[in-house]
């Protein structure tokens, strides 16, 4: 009949959308009425999958009986509905699949509207919906070089760290302390005079911050007038 066995990649559902559209509606349509142990999902597949064989797609307008064998399948609704016979258990049986054809054919039409309503991948909108920062490679395109201004692709690393960095020059530096307060690493601390400013302008300034003017602490400490204080 010109059926081919075709394997796909294993997790990587690009390979056959299709099974995989139908694999996700099944998973979402057993929610509706697996147990609340959620132990019985096996169980229901067989029901499950001949209710979705039955279904007419929209945009064919045949089912996958139909399209495979030709025709709608007898079902056991209709045997339910006529059946005659003296056997209670087999009415039994037939009216049991009846009820659950009938739930199932109900579950599976809300997966349908449910998976119809939901949002691609390129619809959802990011100020509402957290993604997950790892992509399929699939999404990724070729990189062309903009011929016009060929530095436009090229990459800075970000700085490591912050760095800070003043626009004045220091003077000298004219004492120090040993800042310790809850909360806030133990770090040294310079009172710094700036160049070409009163002396009413010096201020504290953090040690790992004077990086620039290592010469001017190097100075103050081998002058021997070093005046340390604890804050």
């Amino acid at each position: 009949m010109g059926t081919d066995l075709n394997f796909s990649t294993s997790f990587h559902p690009q390979t056959d959308g299709q099974t995989e559209r139908v694999n996700a509606l099944f998973e979402l349509y057993l929610r509706h009425y697996v147990s609340a142990n959620q132990k019985d999902w096996a169980k229901l597949l067989d029901v499950a999958q001949f209710s979705y064989n039955m279904q007419r797609s929209e945009a064919m307008g045949k089912s996958p009986f139909e399209l495979v064998t030709g025709h709608q399948p007898l079902t056991s609704n209709a045997l339910a509905a006529s059946y005659e016979g003296n056997s209670p258990a087999a009415y039994k049986s037939l009216k049991e699949w009846h009820e659950q054809a009938d739930l199932a054919r109900t579950s599976l039409n809300k997966a349908r509207r449910v998976s119809s309503q939901r949002p691609s991948y390129g619809e959802t909108r990011t100020k509402s919906v957290q993604i997950h920062p790892v992509i399929l490679v699939s999404f990724l395109k070729p990189y062309h070089e903009d011929l016009e201004d060929p530095n436009r692709g090229v990459s800075k690393p970000a700085p490591t760290a912050v760095v800070t960095s003043f626009d004045r020059e220091v003077s000298k530096i004219l004492s120090d302390r040993t800042v310790s307060r809850r909360g806030v690493p133990t770090h040294k601390e310079y009172l710094v005079k700036w160049k070409n400013l009163p002396g009413t302008e010096a201020s504290w300034e953090a040690e790992d911050t004077l990086w620039q003017f290592r010469d001017k602490i190097k100075e103050y400490h081998e002058a021997g007038t070093t005046r340390t204080s604890q804050v």
